[in-house]
């Protein structure tokens, strides 16, 4: 018997899940052969990540380091916020000693902007 005239269609999309569940249990069979040394490999490489070859720093290392700073931060806006009235009177008494109109408004600057922020920003303005 010849198998000349004999025509075969098969869905890629049939070929496509054979190959995909060959693969999968390929991947299953190599990690079940030592899940703790694939974990801790998969650690090591996520640990270890940068985001360009240009980076010294980590990703993880770059997250810690931005939640650490973020801390300090509220912690800091935190203490401000708590002691503005003992370092507005700190202030006031420090320039008391040089009372004017300039050092007057230097220091009010300095306690307007310690309950809003971490940087002070004053613009001198000279008289014409």
């Amino acid at each position: 018997m010849s198998m000349d005239g004999i025509k075969l269609d098969i869905s890629t999309s049939l070929i496509n899940d054979i190959i995909k569940t060959q693969i999968q249990a390929a991947i299953m069979q190599e990690l079940g052969k030592d899940p703790q040394g694939t974990i801790r490999a998969v650690v090591d490489a996520a640990l270890q990540a940068k985001q360009n070859s240009y980076d010294r720093e980590t990703i993880f290392h770059r997250q810690v380091r931005d939640m650490i700073q973020g801390a300090a931060s509220e912690a800091f806006k935190e203490w401000l916020a708590t002691n503005k009235r003992q370092i507005k009177k700190a202030v006031a008494e420090r320039i008391k000693a040089e009372e004017g109109p300039f050092l007057k408004s230097v220091a009010d600057r300095i306690v307007e902007g310690m309950g809003t922020s971490l940087s002070l920003r004053v613009t001198f303005q000279v008289p014409d």
